[in-house]
């Protein structure tokens, strides 16, 4: 049902071209990924194009094989790593509207997409996001600025909120969508808070920590 309320909305704002911010808060396993999904297919039978953008290149193949399953075509594929010939490939695609999906790191961003319908930033919280050196820029702030510029909705996707999109969301200034079950018949995670002070620290794990790694 929860997805189901968010998919509605997000898809209304495709169709319309509305510059609406949706923070889709979910925690693990709620099928955050296969609401991004729903909407996708909206964009695609819309004929527009989608990007999607992931804090880590080592989070893209993973993408690929669920994108595929779901959609039975690949997605095009960008971050830092890439050879020059694929990126001039990427590129002309985005320009002249054949690349329906492109997901990729924060550089994507920068890829002059024509019929740009949907951002989807997933892990929004991350740090990844942030270009630290020569031109700095966050690319979760900027994909906000894209979109509305464009006019085009944009989901921020998460488990653990940034302080910042959490407020945006809470004063009303995002659309709040959160998706508090886990699929299928799969039981909410207990969540207990450790006094690591209190506890003698082996590689950042405290020895209750250690303790439940070895029960599980």
């Amino acid at each position: 049902e929860h997805q189901r309320n968010a998919v509605d909305v997000i898809n209304i704002s495709i169709k319309k071209g509305k510059a609406d911010c949706f923070l889709l808060d979910g925690v693990p396993g709620s099928g955050k990924t296969e609401t991004y999904f729903e909407t996708v297919q909206t964009c695609l039978n819309e004929r527009k194009q989608v990007l999607i953008l992931l804090p880590e290149i080592a989070l893209t193949p993973d993408w690929q094989k669920r994108f595929y399953s779901k959609f039975n075509l690949h997605p095009f594929v960008w971050h830092s790593e890439i050879s020059k010939k694929k990126r001039k490939e990427i590129w002309l695609s985005a320009l002249n509207g054949t690349a329906g999906v492109i997901v990729g790191t924060r550089s994507a961003l920068m890829i002059p997409i024509t019929k740009l319908g949907l951002i989807i930033v997933d892990e929004e919280h991350d740090g990844s996001f942030k270009q630290q050196d020569s031109f700095r820029y966050n690319a979760r702030d900027i994909a906000i600025l894209r979109a509305r510029q464009l006019n085009i909705p944009i989901v921020l996707g998460s488990a653990t909120p940034s302080f910042e999109t959490l407020q945006n969301a809470l004063t009303g200034r995002y659309h709040y969508h959160q998706l508090k079950k886990r699929a299928g018949n799969a039981s909410t995670a207990t969540i207990s808070l450790i006094d690591v002070a209190q506890q003698q620290m082996e590689h950042g794990l405290s020895g209750t920590l250690k303790q439940a790694i070895q029960n599980t």
